[in-house]
């Protein structure tokens, strides 16, 4: 008797797992790139490339689920209220004479798997939405496509500058997860419901920088004034795998690139995740010993740590590895590591010819020509430790080379070894 009421929890449950969606808040997705006039450049549906159309993109800062939702609206907030605008609310005259936000809507998008951190999705919006990554779909469209069809038209990005937020929930009780404006003339300080307008965008409190700890959840890229405008992060930044970091990054003004012309940018690969993000790296020397000590923190697809040394800081020499702690090589927490090396044996050549050229006196020009041989000897000779001992009176330079699954490798910053 007890079967049938388990079996109908075992399957609800089941359903719940299957359509739950992650709890996401502000910052957890950063815009890269808007292109605000129409063209084929990010086509990433017709080969070869033909279906125009507008577009914008972002990045996940956070894991999501399959089949979590957020909208995409270039509604603007009302500084009179803390709302959207809503279409055409305010005249019963005919459009366009009459008032209110007539092309402005919304787009739905919603992941199609399991997305990690760092996934990049860039969506064209203003008609039959798309996306590289999951699925988007029209869900509001403008007022002015549904009087005067066809086409409908969702999130149109007009060319005179334009904001757009992310967010959950509905349009009339959002919660924001941020915000972009590419107007020239930055946030507007007011906008009420009834104004006639497309393009300006209040900022809302709960993405104000200055109001909440300068958390990097809103943006202003202020273009050239011109016909069109096009701004996106510029594809050389990259950011790490700390949310609040990678944040800061990406709403840097001088890492993005923007013009007034109707020339768009191409939207995807922009914001390059680094494999590893590193915190603090430390050496000393203390009775011959060399002692390094990092902090990554976190970790993406890391396999293990080379440790390099130098006398000059110019030549390196491996002297160690080191295997990630993180399981799988992936970590968004904190990790340490050590790692001693004893420098009793080691000889300027272990080091490298270069660096042992560095210790001959200016003043005895003639001892170059020796050095180059002596060093060659030395080289030879260092597996029976007959090299000339580095000591406290030299100095050494460290730091970590983070070697990825797919053989990528990234560096941390190099720092002198202080002598104890």
């Amino acid at each position: 008797m007890l079967l049938k009421p388990l079996l109908t929890s075992l399957l609800s449950a089941t359903i719940m797992c299957a359509t739950a969606q992650t709890t996401l808040a502000p910052g957890d997705i950063a815009f890269t790139g808007l292109n605000s006039v129409s063209n084929t450049i990010n086509d990433f549906v017709n080969t070869p490339q033909s279906e125009s159309n507008r577009e914008f993109s972002f990045v996940l800062l956070k894991a999501v689920t399959n089949n979590t939702v957020i909208f995409f609206t270039d509604f603007g907030w009302r500084s009179d209220a803390q709302a959207f605008q809503t279409a055409w609310p305010c005249s019963v005259q005919t459009y366009p004479s009459g008032s209110g936000a007539v092309s402005d809507g919304v787009v739905r998008w919603q992941a199609n798997g399991n997305l990690p951190y760092g996934t990049q999705v860039v969506i064209r919006c203003q008609n039959n939405p798309k996306a590289n990554v999951g699925t988007a779909t029209g869900f509001q469209q403008t007022y002015n496509s549904a009087i005067d069809p066809p086409p409908a038209q969702y999130v149109n990005l007009v060319s005179g500058g334009e904001s757009i937020f992310a967010y959950t929930g509905t349009l009339a009780a959002p919660t924001l997860l941020g915000g972009i404006c590419a107007r020239p003339a930055g946030w507007a300080a007011t906008l009420t419901q009834c104004e006639f307008t497309s393009t300006p965008s209040a900022l809302p409190p709960t993405l104000n920088n200055a109001l909440n700890g300068n958390l990097n959840l809103a943006f202003a890229v202020l273009p050239t004034s011109g016909s069109g405008h096009s701004m996106r992060l510029r594809p050389t930044v990259k950011i790490g795998t700390n949310a609040a970091a990678a944040r800061a990054t990406i709403y840097t003004p001088a890492n993005w690139e923007s013009n007034g012309t109707s020339t768009p940018y191409p939207l995807i690969s922009v914001a390059s995740v680094l494999p590893v993000s590193f915190g603090t790296v430390t050496a000393q020397i203390k009775d011959k010993n060399l002692s390094v000590n990092w902090e990554t923190i976190s970790e993406t697809n890391c396999k293990q740590y080379a440790v390099e040394a130098s006398v000059d800081g110019s030549n390196w020499t491996t002297i160690g590895t080191a295997a990630s702690k993180a399981p799988g090589g992936n970590s968004d927490t904190a990790l340490s590591y050590t790692f001693n090396f004893n420098l009793a044996g080691a000889s300027f050549a272990f080091f490298g010819l270069p660096a042992l050229l560095l210790f001959i006196p200016r003043r005895r020009k003639y001892l170059l020509a020796a050095a180059l041989l002596l060093g060659t000897v030395l080289v030879a000779c260092n597996k029976n430790n007959n090299g000339t001992d580095i000591d406290t009176n030299h100095k050494v330079f460290v730091r970590i080379v983070q070697q990825d699954m797919d053989g990528s490798t990234s560096y941390s910053k190099a720092v002198e070894a202080v002598v104890k």
